[in-house]
């Protein structure tokens, strides 16, 4: 591993009601280089929003 990645657990303060691509987005203009996505109460994603937040992701690395 080369780099050592500093993040959030679950959406940063504030952003409880927006998507997780915007918060994937807000992480990235915070400077941090992670999201974790919380899973607390089982899996609530579909496939095709989990490609989207992966595509966004990969898109800001």
């Amino acid at each position: 591993m080369d780099t050592l990645y500093f993040g959030t657990a679950g959406k940063p303060q504030g952003m409880e009601n927006e998507s997780t691509v915007n918060a994937v987005r807000k992480i990235a203009d915070l400077g941090l280089g992670c999201l974790e996505i919380e899973f607390v109460r089982g899996v609530q994603m579909g496939e095709g929003k989990a490609a989207d937040v992966g595509a966004v992701a990969r898109e800001l690395n």
